[in-house]
């Protein structure tokens, strides 16, 4: 018969099954790849993506991204792309990667503005 049997307090001898049966269960849990890539979601479940609109007029949605890191030519080391959503057409403008917020709007003032016109939404990315 087993020790814990034979023991008269029930409650440490529960106290002990429940630890040992945690243990083991746990030691095997950290070994599975089932239970080991298989997480608890802690958020309600994400809804489906939306697609942008499609703009009717040219320029009216744009996207702009910086391109750094180039090798150095000249002062400048990185482009600032510009993208027009339905025609796809581009301007590449050279930049520094140090350049602020009032020097992006000032090559943009320059180079897009001037010849398209300010438009309606811009899908800006500023990333390293």
């Amino acid at each position: 018969m087993p020790f814990w049997i034979q023991q008269d307090n029930g409650i440490n001898v529960l106290k002990l099954l429940v630890a040992i049966t945690f243990e083991v269960c746990e030691g095997v849990c950290r070994n599975l790849h089932v239970c080991v890539g298989t997480k608890n979601l802690c958020h309600h479940p994400h809804g489906l993506l939306q697609p942008l609109p499609i703009p009717t007029p040219l320029w009216f949605l744009i996207s702009m991204i910086f391109i750094t890191n180039l090798p150095p030519f000249s002062p400048y080391d990185s482009i600032l792309v510009v993208e027009d959503y339905l025609m796809k057409m581009i301007h590449f403008i050279s930049s520094t990667k140090i350049i602020i917020s009032e020097g992006s709007a000032k090559l943009f003032h320059d180079n897009v503005f001037q010849h398209h016109g300010f438009p309606k939404d811009n899908i800006f990315d500023r990333g390293p």
